[in-house]
């Protein structure tokens, strides 16, 4: 565990620290921003466990993809934050009712508990990048019986959540802004990588299982 602790004291102290400096320099810490904060750093402990575990971080597998998720990095992480501890976004800003703040942290619960499930589930067998694992199987149990991406189901939760708790514009919607690009860029890649290893099986599963909603109605198999 102390691998995880070494990991997790960088992310943890500049939670720390913005939430001191919107005290300090804002003036003022709102619920929504401060939910937002906790939201982030479980999710990167949820992350930092499960690499460490598997002794994989991943790395992105081209240009195109690195791009992409350092712009996700950035909209979920470095703009909220400088949004949460100063002002610097303050020409953006809008009120948003305590209604929308609850309704968020809701969903973005939910899309923590997802986000954690989906790990355990998918287990060594996840990458941050697209890649076959060596003993690659085609995972169709856990959550993974109700939907073929459950993490960017989380990950669209988490980042809808950001949207519904910081009262910005800009801070607000640039994780939903550069996840959703990212997601549109590259599921059809993964799922056709998926498609070349696993064939009739792929075929079969995306037959039965939606992408990201798992709706009753669906086409699962019992």
């Amino acid at each position: 565990m102390s691998a995880v602790f070494k990991r997790l004291i960088v992310p943890v102290i500049i939670s720390i620290a913005a939430l001191i400096s919107a005290i300090q320099i804002k003036g003022s810490l709102s619920w929504g921003a401060a939910s937002f904060v906790a939201i982030f750093l479980v999710m990167i402990v949820i992350r930092t466990v499960f690499e460490v575990r598997i002794g994989r971080a991943g790395k992105a597998s081209d240009t195109l993809e690195q791009v992409l998720l350092v712009a996700v990095f950035l909209g979920m992480g470095p703009i909220p934050f400088l949004f949460v501890a100063t002002p610097v976004f303050g020409f953006a800003d809008y009120n948003l009712p305590i209604a929308i703040n609850a309704t968020a942290a809701i969903i973005g619960t939910l899309g923590l508990v997802l986000f954690y499930r989906s790990h355990v589930d998918l287990d060594r067998q996840w990458s941050v990048s697209l890649a076959i694992q060596e003993g690659h199987t085609l995972v169709d149990t856990g959550v993974y019986r109700l939907m073929r991406h459950p993490m960017y189901s989380a990950l669209f939760l988490i980042v809808i959540a950001q949207a519904g708790l910081l009262s910005n514009w800009l801070a607000g919607f640039a994780g939903l802004a550069t996840f959703g690009a990212l997601y549109l860029l590259r599921v059809g890649r993964e799922e056709a990588l998926m498609a070349s290893n696993f064939g009739e099986a792929w075929q079969a599963y995306a037959k039965r299982t939606p992408r990201l909603i798992p709706l009753s109605w669906g086409r699962r198999e019992p």
